[in-house]
């Protein structure tokens, strides 16, 4: 039996980025499924408590878009989750600032309703 010899090139098997022969077989047959049942699946979303129809639809968002990388940035003086969250504060305060009292009242009146349903 030969060994291997470390730095040697690859020889036979697939190459590389070739997909799966039974993956692609089962994603094909998923993906009709889908499609064959769509109707069924919006009649059964929209029987769900409105939690729970978010939950599905972000579950299901996963096989859909793709997944974010964390990125990491050299901020001098600045750890990069503090400076992102600073960044979205002044885009914040920039947007309710620039409201009317009335457009003011009506955003702190959503954001109850929104968080007394959590």
């Amino acid at each position: 039996m030969a060994t291997f010899q470390k730095g040697h090139a690859k020889l036979g098997g697939r190459k590389a980025g070739t997909p799966n022969k039974s993956t692609a077989e089962l994603r094909e047959w998923v993906q009709k499924l889908v499609q064959s049942n769509m109707a069924q699946v919006k009649r059964d979303l929209k029987e769900l408590e409105p939690k729970e129809r978010l939950d599905v639809i972000e579950r299901l968002m996963r096989y859909v878009l793709p997944r974010q990388q964390a990125i990491t940035a050299e901020v001098e003086g600045a750890n990069t989750t503090e400076w992102e969250q600073f960044q979205a504060w002044k885009r914040t305060n920039a947007r309710y600032e620039a409201m009317t009292d009335e457009e003011l009242q009506a955003e702190i009146e959503r954001m109850q309703a929104i968080t007394s349903n959590l």
